[in-house]
């Protein structure tokens, strides 16, 4: 096991779904079973489809506990194992999501995962233990999968689906199948009734309809306009859908906290880019506050603001 050298715990994040979502980064940057093309955290460095204990897990325990420590739990909705990579890929998931559970049992402890990995009934267990799962499917066929997930070379499509089937027979808790849609890759009609076909066979509870908000791989890619969504939502029936909205600023800055804010910012840019106004809001900081945090950052040249939106220069440093 190696020493980690990134953030483990950040944000929280501003989330559409989840709303302010403390973070929990199990893995070292930047390691996923897939590459992405619209992914916000930028190329997988290492493609790895290996379980392994990248780190103490009384480590990821601590960081945790020093954040409540720090902030009012008030201001966190629901704590999430996501990050640059694939939070699966960490071989003591598990035991880190019934530690969390206990210290915290007010705050849904969550899991967002590409569901690569879920053929592995060790990573279905470990996945049971939690609050809500959400796993992603980006394609209906296998053409598309490689094009839009670019998965490890050992992943088979059929392994992927089956394990899908496998958890959602299995899984008793908060179940949402994401899918993303990128203009002009995978929203054609004959795309959207393969969807259909597929989703039926797979049955899952809930399905949500999302869209790209954000830079990601490949910054030249687009989202689907709303109404569009809307309409792939009712094309998709009797599936159950629901179209992810925006982001609800809940406005909550009472006692916050000045300490280590330019860390924080850093940790959460890393990651995600963002708007001033979401920061502000998930971070619990006043935005004439952050602004100056921000416009010191960008000045020292650890961030920029691009297109909109606020980000990190440097990717997360390796371990």
């Amino acid at each position: 096991m190696k020493k980690n050298n990134w953030p483990i715990v950040f944000g929280p994040v501003p989330s559409r779904r989840l709303g302010r979502s403390l973070g929990i980064d199990l893995t070292p940057p930047k390691t996923c079973s897939f590459d992405c093309i619209y992914c916000e955290c930028g190329k997988t460095t290492r493609l790895s489809i290996k379980r392994e204990l990248f780190l103490d897990p009384d480590k990821v325990i601590w960081e945790v506990d020093g954040f409540f420590n720090h902030y009012d739990p008030s201001l966190v909705d629901a704590i999430t194992f996501s990050g640059a990579g694939e939070p699966t890929l960490y071989s003591e998931l598990g035991s880190i999501i019934a530690a969390l559970k206990a210290r915290h049992p007010e705050i849904p402890v969550g899991v967002l995962t590409n569901g690569s990995l879920l053929w592995d009934s060790t990573v279905r267990a470990d996945l049971g233990l939690a609050d809500f799962v959400i796993p992603s499917l980006d394609a209906p066929n296998e053409e598309l999968f490689r094009t839009i997930n670019r998965p490890h070379k050992e992943l088979k499509w059929d392994q992927y689906l089956d394990g899908l089937r496998r958890f959602i027979e299995e899984y008793r808790g908060d179940f949402r199948l994401e899918i993303l849609f990128v203009k002009g890759v995978n929203d054609s009609d004959k795309v959207i009734s393969e969807f259909r076909n597929l989703l039926q066979w797979l049955n899952p509870k809930i399905v949500e309809i999302n869209t790209i908000s954000r830079p990601g791989t490949k910054p030249h890619l687009q989202g689907l306009p709303q109404e569009q969504l809307l309409k792939i939502a009712r094309t998709l029936a009797p599936v159950r859908c629901r179209v992810v909205s925006g982001y609800k600023s809940k406005n909550k800055y009472i006692s916050y906290s000045e300490s280590r804010i330019d860390e924080r910012i850093i940790a959460l840019l890393i990651r995600r880019p963002c708007v001033i106004e979401e920061m502000a809001d998930s971070l619990a900081i006043p935005s004439d506050v952050l602004k100056v945090h921000l416009n010191k950052l960008v000045k020292d040249g650890k961030i920029c603001f691009q297109h909109g939106f606020y980000r990190a220069v440097s990717p997360l440093p390796t371990s």
